[in-house]
C-alpha cells in the first residue's frame, strides 16, 4: 500500500448476503438467489477447487498462512492482522460468463 503495509487475503469468497461484510453473514433470500441461479453452478463446476481453496483460506488462519509463506516464508501467523472484508459485485451471466463491475 502507499503507506508501506502489505495486505494480502481471499480474493473472491461466496458471500451469502448481498451486503455481507463477515464471514458469517447471511440472508435466506439473499442466500436462495444464489444457490439457485444457474450461472452459480456453472462457474462452481468449472472452478470448484478454486473457490474452495479461498474459503478454506478464509476460514482458516493456519491454511492462509501457509499459502502466505509460498511468497514469503518468513512470515508466521503472528505476523497477520484480520481486516474488514470489502464487497466487490459481479455480473454473472446465466451461462457462467461475468464481468466484474466497477
Amino acid at each position: 500500500m502507499i503507506d508501506g503495509e502489505i495486505h494480502a487475503g481471499p480474493n473472491a469468497v461466496l458471500s451469502l448476503k448481498r451486503e455481507g461484510y463477515r464471514k458469517t453473514d447471511f440472508r435466506f433470500r439473499d442466500a436462495l438467489d444464489t444457490l439457485t441461479y444457474s450461472g452459480f453452478w456453472r462457474l462452481a463446476a468449472k472452478h470448484w477447487r478454486a473457490g474452495a481453496q479461498e474459503m478454506i483460506r478464509s476460514f482458516s488462519r493456519a491454511a492462509f498462512t501457509r499459502s502466505l509463506q509460498r511468497l514469503i516464508p518468513e512470515i508466521q501467523a503472528e505476523d497477520l492482522i484480520p481486516s474488514p472484508a470489502g464487497v466487490r459485485a459481479q455480473a454473472l451471466l446465466p451461462d457462467a460468463n461475468w464481468q466484474t463491475t466497477f
